[in-house]
């Protein structure tokens, strides 16, 4: 359970970071295709 607590606030520090930076930039947005392939948001 401590894992999943951790890798939900390093998932919600990551959207932070996406919100401040540029998403239109390319490395964000394949940075996110990424994560939603391996953490799909029902």
């Amino acid at each position: 359970m401590l894992i999943f607590q951790a890798s939900h606030v390093f998932a919600s520090f990551l959207a932070i970071i996406v919100v401040l930076a540029k998403p239109q930039s390319r490395p964000v947005a394949f940075f996110l295709s990424a994560l939603e392939l391996r953490h799909p948001s029902g």
